[in-house]
């Protein structure tokens, strides 16, 4: 793209821009683009992992808890 842009930038030691206003918008757009979807995707995988955090967790019935019998009393002998 424009070569006559970079030859000129490359022989006056880039007193001349490298890159044309045209490719500069470009370039940018493409890159803003790029980290969009980037972000867009981190988003939707931590939306997945809080979806599956919040969900509730299945019933497990917890065993009812039953005191053990009291040790047999002896008797006295009189």
């Amino acid at each position: 793209m424009g070569l006559t842009r970079k030859v000129t930038s490359a022989s006056t030691l880039g007193a001349v821009d490298f890159r044309s206003d045209k490719e500069r918008i470009a370039r940018s757009t493409r890159q803003g683009a790029k980290a969009t979807k980037k972000q867009n995707k981190l988003i939707a995988e931590q939306n997945d992992l809080l979806a599956q955090q919040a969900a509730p967790a299945p019933y497990v019935q917890q065993p009812q808890y039953v005191a053990p019998a009291p040790p047999p009393r002896r008797r006295r002998s009189a």
